[in-house]
């Protein structure tokens, strides 16, 4: 049981803040709700393809990284090593 009045006044507006709370992140999710209804989704067929330019594009990007990482490896160990 609450011991003072000001202890009782601290819970209160503890409690009223969690229903605030509450109340913003149910507001939140039906906002949310009603914009996802606006968004306009890609087909099938476009998404698909466009996975697949991003794979297409990463893997580009790798093998390109990879190349220069092992030329870059084989020039450093050439200079400190004086192996050529």
């Amino acid at each position: 049981m609450v011991g003072s009045g000001r202890e009782a006044y601290c819970l209160l507006l503890s409690i009223l803040k969690m229903n605030r709370t509450k109340d913003k992140i149910k507001m939140f999710l039906i906002e949310a709700r009603q914009e996802f209804k606006h968004v306009n989704w890609p087909t099938r067929q476009e998404a698909t393809r466009l996975t697949l330019i991003v794979i297409g594009i990463s893997l580009a990007i790798a093998v390109f990284m990879g190349v220069f990482d092992y030329l870059f490896s084989y020039g450093l160990k050439a200079l400190l090593f004086k192996q050529i």
